[in-house]
């Protein structure tokens, strides 16, 4: 017998280290507890019942695994926005939200917005891939207004840095923000 860590353990390690190894297993657990099959197939069955349940279309996206690792992979910012909504609602929010990196202190936001209005704001997911930037989360505006992004970045022919920078630049503005 092998006891895992707790879910919010797993998602920690999932969301803040990237590991998506742990992300492929959590898709495929999740199939094998709800139809008592855990292969790919059953699992992204599964999670395509799940997106329509809450209102997200899901043939208007391809998702070939539970990591996002794959370049056939096609999902929209506003599919992004619609999951993170949802999420925000659930009763389990609270441990995803502290499954996120926050910017300018963790893990693949480190580095990144330092010393300026969004470290320690940000709250969010990045998915990097050759010529592809996204990242997708939480940040509070000046006035504490919670919003939800996502920004995707593809097929660019300049240094990944350089489209974080812009990225960085978009998510400083908004918790910049103030409706006052």
């Amino acid at each position: 017998v092998y006891q895992s860590p707790k879910l919010d353990e797993i998602l920690k390690i999932v969301n803040k280290r990237s590991q998506n190894l742990f992300a492929e297993q959590l898709l495929r657990t999740v199939a094998a507890i709800i139809d008592s099959d855990g292969t790919g197939r059953t699992a992204l069955k599964s999670e395509k019942e799940f997106l329509k349940k809450i209102g997200i279309d899901p043939d208007k996206m391809y998702i070939m695994d539970g990591s996002g690792y794959s370049r056939t992979n096609l999902v929209t910012p506003e599919s992004i926005v619609a999951l993170l909504k949802f999420i925000r609602q659930h009763k389990y929010w609270n441990v995803f939200y502290e499954s996120l990196p926050k910017a300018g202190i963790e893990r693949s936001l480190n580095h990144r917005m330092k010393d300026t209005p969004a470290e320690g704001n940000v709250r969010a997911k990045t998915g990097t891939l050759d010529n592809v930037s996204t990242i997708s989360g939480f940040v509070k505006t000046a006035d504490g207004e919670e919003l939800v992004f996502s920004i995707m970045c593809n097929n660019f022919n300049v240094d990944n840095l350089e489209v974080q920078k812009v990225q960085d630049s978009i998510l400083v503005k908004l918790a910049s923000f103030s409706r006052n």
